[in-house]
């Protein structure tokens, strides 16, 4: 194990190429991990050409926009994209006109209805958490869906995940998705895993809700729905670990105020707290 993080790591439950990546952003903080990919990203081929009359594409994760990508040829349509790495995979596929908005669908939903196009394609997986399509046709716009991917769950963790599961070593178990959460929680609960002395740090309310029957030392709740802030507090909690350091072994974990003098901060056991994530050292309690 790491010597920047001796008594846990975090565990990071995305699919296994998003997971790996996001390790490696750890790392860079000192913050070690453990990797278990709760679902694994299933390609489903459709034979349907777009249909006639797509003026632009809607883009919820860089997998929808990616399977389309190797589905259909044309990169002339205007890209209308959920969060700043969804965007970034877009263009890195050739797309001439990409636009993000926000982090979740409601803002996508906002831009695309303000946007000239009339009829959009929207590539997805086959389970989402919101009605995009719904939200457009309610503002006069025609959405035509393709499902292009299955998040297929991945079956059972990695031998030193569930050992340190079963142990109860983790620090924190981070949770990105609804279907990751109801996995997770179901295999715990089947192996009745005690996690009092984990941090659990979910992406939105709702996919903590989808956990509510483990018991977790303390909620931590992303203050937006994207990477960016959990990785905010990821390295907000990382800190409490006794003997953590950062990437150039300094103490990283006390923010510095106007007067250059180290502040710290009380711990989150029992707390339920919601990370800003330009200012990971500063949560809000909710």
């Amino acid at each position: 194990m790491s010597r920047a993080m001796r008594r846990g790591s975090v565990l990071v439950t995305r699919p296994l190429d998003d997971s790996r990546r996001i390790a490696g952003l750890l790392k860079g903080d000192g913050i070690a991990s453990l990797i278990w990919p709760l679902t694994r990203i299933d390609p489903i081929k459709t034979g349907a050409p777009p249909p006639a009359g797509i003026d632009g594409l809607l883009a919820t994760s860089a997998h929808g926009i990616r399977a389309y990508a190797d589905l259909c040829a044309r990169r002339d349509l205007p890209v209308f994209c959920v969060g700043a790495r969804t965007a970034g995979v877009a263009c890195s596929l050739g797309f001439d006109a990409v636009s993000s908005a926000g982090e979740d669908a409601a803002a996508l939903a906002h831009l695309a209805a303000e946007a000239p196009c009339r009829h959009f394609l929207y590539p997805r997986g086959r389970d989402v958490s919101h009605d995009l399509a719904d939200m457009l046709t309610s503002k006069g716009k025609k959405v035509t869906e393709r499902i292009v991917y299955a998040a297929t769950p991945s079956g059972d963790p990695p031998a030193p995940v569930a050992e340190a599961l079963r142990r109860g070593t983790l620090f924190a178990v981070t949770l990105w998705s609804r279907r990751g959460a109801t996995l997770f929680s179901d295999w715990c609960r089947r192996r009745d895993v005690g996690l009092q002395e984990t941090q659990l740090i979910a992406i939105s309310d709702r996919v903590s809700s989808a956990a509510e029957d483990l018991r977790f030392q303390g909620r931590i709740i992303a203050s937006a729905p994207e990477t960016g802030a959990m990785i905010a507090a990821i390295r907000r909690v990382a800190p409490q670990l006794p003997g953590w350091v950062g990437s150039g072994g300094e103490d990283r974990g006390l923010p510095q105020s106007s007067g250059g003098r180290k502040r710290r901060k009380k711990g989150l056991k029992g707390k339920k707290t919601r990370t800003t994530p330009d200012n990971p050292g500063q949560p809000r309690t909710t």
